[in-house]
């Protein structure tokens, strides 16, 4: 069962879910993700040590990338709760999946009522 801890910028009032655990996403997609993500130094990263790694392991079909892609989906998650940290975000709130709905649909109530 995925849980989430819940991010509120208190200038903004903007709230963001960030998901413990592995990202998928950048195993699938590696730096690209980190690049929607706007995390521009993890993807530089990523992108070389990937690069490095398909280059070592050439003679074994370049699956070092794979390797670097795998490793790199059980931080990437963490790597984007420390930005918005850094940002000004505090964490308000740890949901499992269950409650996670609802604790989506009060967030936006907020939001909504502020209009």
């Amino acid at each position: 069962m995925a849980k989430y801890k819940i991010y509120k910028n208190q200038h903004t009032d903007k709230t963001i879910k960030v998901k413990n655990g592995y990202s998928w996403l950048t195993f699938l997609f590696g730096p690209f993700y980190l690049l929607f993500k706007m995390m521009i130094g993890k993807a530089i990263l990523l992108f070389v040590l990937s690069f490095l790694a398909i280059l070592i392991t050439s003679p074994l079909g370049g699956i070092g990338g794979l390797v670097v892609a795998f490793l790199a989906g059980f931080k990437t998650n963490e790597w984007y709760a420390s930005k918005l940290l850094n940002k000004g975000y505090k964490p308000i709130n740890e949901n499992s999946n269950n409650s996670s709905r609802s604790s989506e649909k009060r967030l936006l109530d907020n939001d909504l009522n502020k209009f």
